[in-house]
């Protein structure tokens, strides 16, 4: 079955992963999936959430610095009238440095099934 690298960039939050082209926009795993989280600020890592959910600690200068990226599936359902469905996917990404970002967005399935964001809030 062939295989699609797919990236979607969300205000600030980039999707990466892979999505079998056989395959409908119900069947991609967000909750198990590779995100690029701009939320981090200039350094850009990809960070692999599981279960939806993603936390790192790190000791910096004397206190703990926490990250937190969490996403939801919010459902399925023809948005756009295109008798497709598309997902509706919440993202949160929490620096513990007085940041805290929240996004949900539309996305569907387009050539080949490659997920393009339709509707971001």
């Amino acid at each position: 079955m062939k295989k699609i690298v797919s990236s979607l960039i969300v205000f600030g939050f980039a999707y990466v992963g892979v999505i079998n082209a056989q395959s409908d926009i119900r069947k991609v795993d967000f909750k198990n999936f590779t995100y690029e989280p701009y939320c981090l600020g200039e350094d850009v890592q990809k960070i692999k959430v599981e279960n939806g959910e993603f936390f790192k600690e790190t000791e910096e200068d004397g206190y703990t610095d926490r990250f937190y990226f969490g996403v939801t599936v919010d459902g399925y359902g023809d948005v756009d009238g295109d008798g497709k469905d598309e997902a509706v996917i919440s993202s949160i990404c929490n620096t513990g440095k007085m940041k805290l970002l929240s996004r949900q967005s539309v996305i569907r399935a387009e050539r080949d099934n490659f997920p393009k964001v339709l509707f971001i809030r």
